[in-house]
C-alpha cells in the first residue's frame, strides 16, 4: 500500500499506528503486509518500523512468523499506575492464597513461547524473595506454562512443539508425545503439576484463569520447595483461579 500523498503523520505517529494494529481484534500476531494495511502504511515503511520496534523489544518475531508485541512492552505495562483489571481483580485473592499456604505465588500471561510473570508474592516469612514480576518461564516445563500452553491456539502448540524442548533438570520432559498427552489432561483436569522440571526441588501447581467469555487469559500459580509439598495445595490453587475468573465474570 503506498502512502497517501496527505498523510502528514510524523515519524512517530506512524510509529504509534504500527503499534495500534495489535488492538484492532485478538490477532496473537501480524505479518508485515497485515500491519501495512492497518496503518495505512508503504509495506516498506511498515517493515522497517516494525523492525526498529523489535530491536528496541516493543515487537518480537512471533513463532509462526510475522510479529507480536514483544517483553518491553509487558514491562512498561506493568508500571502502569492504571493497575489492568486482571491484576485487580486477583491481587486480594492471590495476597489470600499467599497468607493460607505460605508459599509463593503468582499470576503469568503467555508472552510468546513463554509464560511472563504479572504479579509475584513470595513465602510470607521473606524467604525466595527472587523478582520474578516481568521474568518469563519456559511453558513446556512449568506448571503455569503447561496451563497456558494447554489453552493456547492451535498454531501456538504447534509452533512450540516444532522446536527442540529443552532439558532443565533430569525431570524434564522433552519428548513431543509424552507432552501432548500432559497437556491434554492439562485440559481435561483444568490444573497443571510440574514435579522439579525447571529448578531441582521445587515443584509448582497452577490453575487456569478465564475472561467472561471462558477464554483462558492467565494462570495462577503457586511454587513449593519438594520436600515442604503437602496435600490440599492443588485444591486451593483451584480454587483461587476459579475466585480470579469469577471476579473477571466467567460463570461456570
Amino acid at each position: 500500500m503506498a502512502r497517501r500523498v496527505d498523510d502528514e503523520r510524523t515519524v512517530a505517529e506512524r510509529l504509534f499506528a504500527v503499534l495500534d494494529a495489535f488492538n484492532l481484534d485478538d490477532s496473537e500476531s501480524l505479518t508485515a503486509t497485515e500491519l501495512a494495511a492497518r496503518a495505512r502504511l508503504p509495506l516498506s515503511t511498515a517493515h522497517r518500523l516494525a523492525e526498529q520496534c523489535a530491536q528496541w523489544g516493543g515487537l518480537e518475531r512471533a513463532p509462526g512468523g510475522g510479529y507480536q508485541v514483544g517483553q518491553k512492552l509487558w514491562q512498561l505495562g506493568l508500571h502502569s499506575n492504571r493497575i489492568p483489571a486482571l491484576r485487580r481483580h486477583a491481587a486480594p485473592i492471590l495476597e489470600a492464597l499467599n497468607q493460607q499456604c505460605g508459599h509463593p505465588v503468582q499470576i503469568a500471561a503467555r508472552d510468546a513461547s513463554t509464560a511472563l510473570c504479572l504479579r509475584f508474592l513470595p513465602n510470607r516469612d521473606g524467604t525466595n524473595e527472587r523478582a520474578w514480576l516481568g521474568w518469563n518461564v519456559p511453558l513446556h516445563c512449568t506448571a503455569e506454562g503447561l496451563v497456558l500452553l494447554a489453552f493456547a491456539p492451535d498454531e501456538v502448540v504447534g509452533a512450540v512443539l516444532a522446536t527442540p524442548l529443552r532439558r532443565y533438570t533430569r525431570r524434564t520432559i522433552t519428548s513431543l508425545a509424552e507432552l501432548r498427552e500432559r497437556l491434554a489432561a492439562v485440559r481435561a483436569s483444568g490444573i497443571a503439576v510440574a514435579r522439579g522440571e525447571y529448578m531441582a526441588g521445587v515443584d509448582s501447581i497452577a490453575a487456569p484463569i478465564r475472561d467472561a467469555s471462558g477464554r483462558v487469559i492467565s494462570a495462577l500459580s503457586m511454587t513449593v520447595r519438594t520436600e515442604l509439598a503437602k496435600g490440599g495445595l492443588e485444591q486451593a490453587v483451584v480454587q483461587a483461579g476459579a475466585a480470579v475468573s469469577g471476579a473477571l465474570g466467567w460463570k461456570s
